[in-house]
């Protein structure tokens, strides 16, 4: 926050950013204390299977949060709820979003002007809950065609069905990471002269267990979404078939985000849940080059999951 402060980024008021800051605390306790309380439960309720059930329970909290984001997260802390006042714009998105049949309810204007000059788009919630979310800071220094294929590239996640995939890999790292912890807590609690794996004495160890291998199977989870990006990068020039446009996008929100163009493989494999903006642009700059027998790229591009 220091940093984009000092670079210009963050430009939200002293008061705001302590209502802001208040408001995550008091929703990031209430979140942590009860899944510090149900971890618990599970392992005392099922101590040798808590890490399945842990597992399975954070799946269906994920589904649960991603279809209410919309309605109930995102307005506490943004507003939201002004439909687009483009209807031009706006129409051109609902019929992306018919024709990648994904039905929305409707485009919406997500203030972020007063807080930051990064810019955004987003497709978020699930079935009647799902909307188009475009900022204020995106529509002004954007073109029509540039918030285009980045709403795009947001409609070729739901074609592809990323957000339920996304629920089944994290389910599956959260798995592993919780069954890691429990070996890590069996090889322990004699050693520590606990009770048992339920002792409240085992809390701190689970939680420090839990972020440890939590880190360390990040570069996985980064990895899948590094190329779930590059594919929802290439319906969006599919579809809309405007690599131009793509790509003063990713320049224009490079620049305005500060993103690094060339970051090492290393902080790339540790951070980076995109693929960074030079790697995008590039690929953009190659689907655009004919083949050399003449043909589009654009098909071959979607052949496969």
């Amino acid at each position: 926050m220091t940093l984009e402060c000092r670079f210009g980024l963050y430009i939200e008021s002293t008061g705001h950013w302590w209502v802001d800051h208040a408001k995550g605390t008091a929703l990031g306790l209430v979140i942590g204390v009860a899944t510090v309380l149900a971890l618990w439960g599970l392992l005392r309720w099922l101590p040798d299977y808590w890490w399945l059930a842990a597992a399975a329970g954070a799946s269906v909290v994920l589904a649960v949060f991603t279809q209410l984001t919309p309605i109930l997260l995102f307005p506490i802390f943004y507003d939201c709820r002004q439909p687009l006042l483009r209807p031009e714009l706006a129409e051109r998105l609902v019929a992306l979003a018919e024709r990648a049949g994904t039905r929305v309810l409707d485009v919406f204007e997500l203030r972020l002007g007063d807080r930051t000059r990064k810019a955004n788009a987003a497709l978020t919630g699930l079935g009647r809950t799902r909307r188009i979310l475009v900022s204020d800071t995106l529509l002004a220094e954007h073109s029509d065609d540039e918030v285009e294929v980045i709403v795009t590239h947001e409609l070729g996640h739901h074609v592809y069905h990323d957000i339920w995939r996304g629920i089944a890999i994290e389910a599956v790292l959260l798995g592993l990471s919780f069954y890691l912890t429990d070996r890590v807590l069996a090889a322990l609690v004699a050693p520590l002269g606990l009770a048992g794996k339920d002792d409240i004495a085992v809390l701190p160890l689970l939680l420090l267990s839990v972020g440890v291998i939590s880190l360390m199977v990040l570069p996985v989870s980064n990895a899948v979404s590094r190329w779930r990006e590059r594919r929802a990068d290439r319906y969006a020039l599919t579809i809309t078939r405007n690599p131009e446009a793509f790509i003063s996008a990713m320049r224009r929100l490079g620049d305005w985000n500060l993103s690094e163009p060339h970051p090492s493989r290393l902080v790339q494999t540790l951070f980076y849940t995109h693929p960074p903006v030079a790697v995008r642009i590039g690929a953009a700059q190659r689907w655009a080059r004919p083949r050399p027998n003449g043909s589009s790229a654009s098909v071959s591009l979607l052949e496969g999951p």
